[in-house]
């Protein structure tokens, strides 16, 4: 597997603030997830098949990119700690993400349960089309 085919989401809770009267909603420094993917088309039956892994910061360490992209890339290349499902062959990007990052997060039972997330948290997807709004609600 290259690593050049690997895609990366990355996902972090964001806080609600309040600036000059504007709501505005910034990343918590602490936790978050991130996600590599691969997907590979199956010609048979006109599907994609997503192959993924997760690498999930605490949230007593700060969130990096890069160590999260290591740990989850590693995860991907290992049987043990890779999942996979299958999608509908589309073109379309963001269905694709969106798709991955729901399985991702159901994968982990702390992020499983957006619905549980305070009113003023969001989830902030900020390598990908996607933002889900207080509650889990898309935005």
């Amino acid at each position: 597997m290259s690593n050049d085919l690997i895609k990366y989401a990355h996902i972090r809770l964001t806080e609600a603030q309040y600036h000059c009267g504007n709501l505005t909603y910034q990343s918590k420094p602490r936790g978050g997830v991130t996600v590599a993917y691969i997907l590979y088309h199956n010609e048979r039956n006109n599907t994609l098949v997503i192959d993924f892994a997760t690498a999930e910061c605490s949230d007593r360490d700060n969130y990096c990119r890069a160590t999260g992209r290591s740990i989850a890339t590693g995860r991907l290349q290992s049987v043990k700690h890779s999942h996979s499902f299958t999608i509908d062959h589309t073109n379309d990007g963001a269905r694709i993400t969106g798709a991955v990052i729901d399985h991702a997060l159901s994968s982990l039972p702390r992020w499983g349960k957006l619905a549980d997330l305070d009113d003023d948290e969001v989830v902030d997807l900020s390598s990908t089309s996607f933002a889900l709004g207080p509650k889990g609600n898309p935005l």
